[in-house]
């Protein structure tokens, strides 16, 4: 009965040290996640308030226009990671299905793309962007779709040098 006694409390402490383990696993990977995320949604703020200095010195039409729409765009893109984030919280209380719906890539690419088109040419990078006509419609879900392909534009822009190229080929 003693061996039991001992073989049992020894189970016990192990799996109790696995449990620590996965606990400080799960810790440094939500600290490596949360200075990630203020990373991410810093750099659009940056971006907006160098934008508010620029309009105060602005002496053009074109200028001012061109400061806004950075604005804009950071401003949604800021407005998008914080949606990612409410969405990643509520993934982990609550799972939701996809929402599929069928889109045509011809269509779809171009639209997401046009403001990574803007943020390509202001560091004068190329931005090209390939779909061909003859590609069938896809059923997807499109907000995870365009999360993904936002990310990875997003890094492109940020990690191409200038005078850089960029392809987004869909075949």
């Amino acid at each position: 009965m003693a061996i039991a006694l001992v073989s049992s409390k020894q189970n016990w402490i192990l799996q109790l040290q696995q449990k620590i383990e996965a606990l400080n696993q799960s810790n440094l990977e939500k600290d490596s996640f949360l200075s990630t995320a203020s990373h991410e949604l810093r750099n659009p703020i940056t971006n907006i308030l160098m934008a508010v200095q620029m309009l105060k010195k602005a002496p053009t039409k074109e200028r001012i226009q061109r400061y806004l729409e950075v604005l804009q765009a950071k401003s949604n893109r800021e407005l998008e990671l914080i949606d990612d984030l409410l969405d990643l919280q509520r993934l982990e209380t609550h799972p939701y299905p996809a929402k599929l719906e069928t889109i045509t890539l011809q269509d779809w690419i171009p639209m997401l793309a046009e403001p990574f088109q803007v943020r390509a040419q202001a560091r004068q990078q190329t931005l090209q962007v390939n779909v061909p006509p003859y590609l069938p419609a896809i059923t997807v879900d499109s907000s995870s779709l365009k999360r993904v392909l936002t990310e990875l534009l997003n890094n492109a822009c940020k990690y191409t040098a200038p005078s850089g190229r960029i392809a987004l080929e869909i075949y």
